[in-house]
């Protein structure tokens, strides 16, 4: 791989509790007393964020009611809580909370995102026989996170030490360089349009991150596909968007919302043994031609589907794609 993306909800983070919930749990609070049953604002928070959405598109960057993205929020926020007429206080208090107080990290994240960083491409190049004169800056993978989200999305990644200022030092945790945050509202794309993924393509080529591409040359823009991964938790937005704009797919299903990890043949032994004896090439290098044998459920942790989509319950397989 030369570039992996990363969506961002669900992801690379969670909320440590649902976000309605903790509106609920904020609102509570002796010095607020907004009392709504948490069943009411879970039924009226779905409601009102699609008829806004719908109202006033990407979290009202073109309104003229909405200066920032934190005002269409605010306006949900007071909507749903009527018929209190909530303060500003209770407002910037909840989204300063659900920004930098409501999500973690997943562990498996903090593993995986030491081990990819850790690569390097000549010497993994070498091993998977796939040396190709392109090459990343640094020979180093490419990192980004491509999101239909707001800016809040960056102050999260942010608080939660995943992303980096460039030129600044960061520590082993932070993955992402601020600057490769691609969100819906500063581009107005939106997954799963394959034109948010181009103009990813673009962005990180026309900053001179992938050394001796000819712009001229299609056959080098296949190449570098082939090396293009985005991994995700939405099989329509992430998957089938990525795979539209030619790159490779890894959904990541932790609790089998898809039903890619029920009834499936799961491979015998011997084939497995044969994908270990392969232990020197990735998984995301194998085809049909290579293994003999048609790509299906490899364990309860692992698929891959005809298409060469990969499926993952964590992101710990990362490490057998990868062969890291």
């Amino acid at each position: 791989p030369k570039i992996i993306s990363f969506d961002a909800f669900g992801t690379l983070y969670t909320p440590i509790k649902p976000s309605v919930t903790q509106y609920y749990e904020i609102a509570s609070l002796p010095y607020y007393n907004y009392h709504k049953p948490l069943a009411q604002l879970n039924k009226d928070f779905g409601v009102y964020f699609k008829y806004l959405y719908k109202k006033y598109p990407n979290y009202g960057k073109y309104s003229n009611i909405f200066e920032h993205a934190d005002y269409w929020w605010a306006y949900l926020i007071r909507k749903l809580f009527e018929p209190y007429v909530v303060s500003n206080k209770f407002l910037n208090h909840l989204l300063n909370d659900l920004t930098f107080n409501a999500y973690s990290t997943f562990d498996d994240l903090k593993y995986i995102s030491r081990k990819l960083k850790d690569i390097d491409l000549n010497n993994y190049n070498n091993e998977i026989g796939n040396m190709e004169k392109m090459k990343t800056k640094d020979n180093k993978i490419i990192f980004v996170v491509i999101s239909n989200g707001d800016p809040r999305v960056k102050l999260i990644l942010d608080s939660l030490k995943l992303s980096y200022k460039p030129n600044q030092n960061h520590n082993s945790q932070s993955f992402f360089n601020e600057n490769f945050v691609f969100i819906s509202y500063d581009i107005d794309l939106f997954k799963p349009d394959k034109k948010f993924f181009d103009y990813v393509l673009k962005s990180l080529i026309s900053k001179g991150l992938i050394i001796n591409y000819d712009n001229n040359n299609i056959e080098n823009l296949q190449i570098l596909l082939k090396s293009c991964w985005h991994i995700g938790d939405e099989y329509g937005k992430d998957v089938l968007g990525a795979k539209n704009a030619g790159w490779n797919a890894i959904l990541v299903d932790r609790r089998n919302n898809f039903g890619f990890f029920s009834k499936r043949n799961v491979f015998p032994k011997e084939k497995l043994d044969l994908i270990d004896q392969k232990s020197t090439m990735s998984l995301a290098t194998m085809d049909e031609s290579q293994t003999n044998f048609k790509l299906d459920l490899i364990d309860e942790k692992l698929v891959i589907t005809e298409d060469k989509t990969i499926i993952v319950k964590d992101l710990w397989q990362l490490g057998r794609v990868f062969n890291i």
